[in-house]
């Protein structure tokens, strides 16, 4: 077998990937069937059966190959490698209301799935838990490496604030996608840049 045949099955595969969490970003996770997933990676069925037993097969390997590394990469990654872990943090959530219209308006994928699928579906909920999980545990080893370096207060607990933190982001988030009015946006990630700030030292 050339290593262009090789190649092949695993080009289809992210297409399908790809085009799936296109349309669970656009749609959701349940009204999307793989008929339109197909059409958009315009592929067959057998291109489905062939890599994944079904629709939620599908669906979990989007969330670990697209919805996983996208919030590491956004908010966990960038916050850890930071020399100082508040002012990285407090410049992406600034960064929020500048996102363009059509990103505002699809929201966060993970909590557009936390809101969708959390309560029905343990597969899609152990995956959501252990990816939150893993952020409130790197942002409070971050938050305490700043009491280290005197970059945030001595007094904040890391794991509490970090809990918050993330809840907060999430939330936050989530009033990006149906805000019409960009100024309410702004004014919710304003308070919220307020609070980061008070986590540092006098």
């Amino acid at each position: 077998m050339t290593k262009t045949r090789r190649k092949a099955p695993d080009a289809t595969r992210k297409r399908l990937i790809q085009a799936a969490f296109s349309e669970i970003h656009e749609k959701g996770f349940q009204p999307t069937g793989l008929d339109k997933i197909l059409a958009r990676a315009k592929l067959t069925k057998g291109a489905v059966y062939h890599h994944f037993k079904n629709k939620t097969d599908l669906g979990y390997a989007v969330f670990d190959e697209v919805i996983d590394p996208w919030v590491r990469g956004r908010w966990i990654e960038p916050i850890h490698e930071a020399a100082d872990p508040l002012k990285e943090l407090i410049a992406r959530v600034k960064a929020v209301p500048k996102r363009s219209g059509k990103e505002l308006a699809l929201g966060c994928p993970l909590n557009n799935l936390i809101l969708e699928v959390s309560g029905l579906e343990s597969g899609f909920r152990d995956r959501m838990n252990g990816l939150l999980d893993a952020w409130r545990v790197q942002l409070a080893a971050d938050l305490k490496r700043g009491q280290r370096d005197g970059c945030v207060r001595a007094d904040v607990r890391p794991a509490e604030t970090a809990a918050f933190v993330v809840a907060a982001l999430e939330g936050l988030v989530g009033i990006a996608k149906p805000a019409s009015d960009v100024k309410a946006l702004k004014q919710t990630v304003n308070g919220f840049v307020g609070y980061l700030q008070s986590l540092r030292p006098a």
